[in-house]
C-alpha cells in the first residue's frame, strides 16, 4: 500500500500528477501517524481558597489518582451540564456543596424535561433543586420510578425511564459529594489495591487504621472555612496534603500541575467554535475565488490557513497533554476517539489545501462537528485508567491507523456531498467554472479515498493482531469487526468504480 503511493504509473501517481505534488505531504502524514475573582458569599469560599482545595489529591472510583480540581470539574459538569455554575469555578462549587450543604440543596441545578417529572415536582419549571426531589417527609420522590426503570432491560426502557435514570445519576453525584462518599482523600495504609478512604468511610470508622487522625484535621478544615478563618484552613489543607504525600503510589507532581492547566483551559469547545467559524468563512472565500477572484479573497484565505494550522498545533499539544496525564494514548473511549478524529480530519485538510481550498474548509467544518459531538452530554471527557484488556501497544497502533482512515474517508464523504450539490446547480452560464471546481474536488477526493482505504484496511488487520493478543483470537465476527470489514469492502468498491463500465466518470 505504501509503495503504491509513490511508484510511477499507479492511479494515485497519475491523479497526483494531474493536480499538484503531494508525495511530500503523504510522507509527512505517514510519519506523523506512525510516531504518533469571585465575590465572597455564604455559598462558596473565595476563589483562592477553593483553588488551594483543588490541589489536593483524590482517588476516583476507578482507582485513578487525580487532583481535586479534576473531580470538581467532573461533578459540576455532570450536575449542571456546564464547566461552572454562575460565576463560580468548579472548585468553589464543590467546596461550597460541602461547607454550605443547606444552601446548595436549595439551588435549582437540575434540569428536567419530561412532563411527568414536571408534574411530580409541582411544575416548578425546567430547573429544580435537590430539595424539590424530596417530599414533605424527606423521602425521595423518584425512588419508585428509579426502581422500575432499572428493573427493565435497556431496549424496553421508555423515554421517562431514561430521563429518570439520568436525573437520579446526577442527584446521586450531588448526594455523594455532600455525604463525603466521593471525596476519597485519606491514604489507608494496608488497604487492598492502594485504595484510599473517603470522608464518609473515615468518619464511619471503616479505615484499616482506626488511629488515623487526619479525619479530625479535615473536620477542622471545614469548620475553619465555615467561619471564614482562611489562615487556619490553609494550615489544615497543608497538613492534609503532606499526609497524602506519604503515599508511594501518587503520580508525579508535574502531572497534577499539567492536569489542572488542562482542566482550566478546556480547549476543545473553543477549538470547535474556531474550526466551525473558519470553515464556513473559508468555504465562502473558496467560492468567491472561483466566481469573483480578487487578491483580497486570496489573502484572507491564506490568513485562514495560518489560523487553522496554529489551531491544529494547539489541538496536538492538548492531545499530548492528555496522553501524558493519563499515561496512555488518548483513544480509549468515545470522547477521546472524537477529539482524535477531529485532529486527523483537519490534518488531512491541511495536507490537501494546495490542491483545493475546499478540502481545508470542509475538514474544518467536519472537525468542528466531531468536537461538538465529543462535547455532547452522552460523551464522558473524564480521564480514566485503562482496563487490563486495553493495555497493549497494539491498541494504540490499531486505533491510530483506523481513525486516520476515518478522518480521510470523512473528508472524502463531505467532498463528495459538495460535488453532488455543485452538479445540481450547474447551468449553461456557470458550467465552465463549476466543472473546473468539480474536477478539482474529484481529483482530491480520489487521492483521499485511496489513502483512507489504505489506512482502514491496515487498521482492520492490526485490530486482528490486537484481538489475538487480548482475547486469543484474530477474528470473532462481532459487530465492530463485521462493520469494519463492510466499511473496507464498500470503500474498496467506490475506489475502483472507475474500472466499471457504466460507472466511469466524475459523477
Amino acid at each position: 500500500m505504501i509503495v503504491a503511493l509513490f511508484v510511477p504509473g499507479t492511479r494515485f501517481a497519475m491523479i497526483a500528477r494531474r493536480s499538484a505534488p503531494v508525495a511530500r505531504s503523504i510522507i509527512m502524514i505517514m510519519l506523523l501517524l506512525g510516531g504518533s475573582l469571585s465575590v465572597f458569599s455564604q455559598e462558596v469560599p473565595p476563589a483562592d481558597v477553593a483553588k488551594e482545595f483543588g490541589y489536593l489529591w483524590v482517588q476516583d472510583r476507578g482507582g485513578r489518582f487525580e487532583p481535586m480540581n479534576t473531580l470538581s470539574n467532573e461533578v459540576v459538569r455532570k450536575i449542571t451540564k456546564h464547566g461552572k455554575y454562575d460565576s463560580y469555578s468548579a472548585d468553589q462549587v464543590l467546596l461550597g456543596m460541602i461547607i454550605y450543604p443547606d444552601v446548595w440543596q436549595q439551588k435549582e441545578m437540575f434540569k428536567i424535561k419530561h412532563p411527568e417529572l414536571h408534574r411530580m415536582t409541582g411544575y416548578r419549571g425546567e430547573m429544580v433543586s435537590f430539595n424539590d426531589m424530596m417530599d414533605s417527609t424527606g423521602s425521595y420522590i423518584l425512588s419508585e420510578l428509579v426502581n422500575q426503570a432499572y428493573s427493565k432491560q435497556v431496549v424496553n426502557q421508555s423515554e421517562l425511564d431514561r430521563e429518570v435514570i439520568k436525573l437520579d445519576d446526577r442527584l446521586n453525584a450531588f448526594y455523594l459529594v455532600q455525604s463525603g462518599g466521593l471525596i476519597r482523600i485519606f491514604p489507608d495504609q494496608g488497604a487492598e489495591n492502594n485504595k484510599w478512604a473517603s470522608v464518609s468511610e473515615a468518619f464511619a470508622g471503616q479505615m484499616t487504621h482506626q488511629a488515623d487522625t487526619m479525619k479530625n484535621v479535615f473536620l477542622r478544615y471545614i469548620t475553619a472555612l465555615q467561619i471564614g478563618n482562611y489562615g487556619a484552613s490553609g494550615i489544615y489543607a497543608d497538613q492534609l496534603y503532606d499526609n497524602q504525600l506519604r503515599s508511594e503510589v501518587l503520580p508525579q507532581a508535574s502531572k497534577k500541575k499539567m492536569e489542572i492547566v488542562y482542566n482550566k483551559i478546556n480547549i476543545f469547545p473553543l477549538l470547535a467554535r474556531l474550526y466551525g467559524i473558519f470553515g464556513v468563512i473559508m468555504m465562502v472565500l473558496s467560492f468567491l475565488l472561483v466566481f469573483k477572484p480578487k487578491k483580497l479573497y486570496s489573502f484572507l484565505f491564506k490568513v485562514g490557513v495560518i489560523h487553522l494550522a496554529v489551531a491544529l498545533v494547539i489541538h496536538t499539544v492538548a492531545l499530548a497533554i492528555r496522553w501524558y496525564v493519563s499515561g496512555h494514548a488518548p483513544m480509549s473511549n468515545g470522547y477521546e476517539s472524537m477529539i482524535f478524529v477531529a485532529w486527523v480530519t483537519l490534518l488531512a485538510g491541511l495536507i490537501f489545501v494546495k490542491r483545493s481550498g475546499y478540502a481545508l474548509a470542509l475538514t474544518a467544518i467536519l472537525a468542528a462537528l466531531s468536537l461538538m459531538v465529543a462535547g455532547m452530554s452522552n460523551m464522558n471527557p473524564e480521564i480514566t485508567n485503562l482496563v487490563p484488556v486495553l493495555k497493549s501497544p497494539w491498541l494504540t497502533i490499531h486505533v491510530a491507523v483506523i481513525m486516520a482512515g476515518y478522518g480521510f474517508l470523512g473528508l472524502a464523504s463531505i467532498m463528495g456531498l459538495l460535488s453532488v450539490v455543485l452538479y445540481a446547480v450547474l447551468t449553461p452560464s456557470n458550467k465552465t467554472r463549476l466543472e473546473e471546481v468539480i474536477q478539482q474536488l474529484t481529483n482530491v477526493n480520489h487521492l483521499t479515498l485511496i489513502v483512507g482505504l489504505y489506512f482502514m484496511t491496515a487498521g482492520v488487520f492490526l485490530g486482528g493482531v490486537w484481538a489475538n493478543e487480548s482475547w486469543g483470537r484474530y477474528w470473532g465476527w462481532d459487530p465492530k469487526e463485521t462493520w469494519a470489514l463492510i466499511t473496507v469492502l464498500v470503500y474498496a468498491f467506490v475506489t475502483h468504480m472507475h474500472r466499471i463500465p457504466g460507472l466511469r466518470g466524475s459523477f
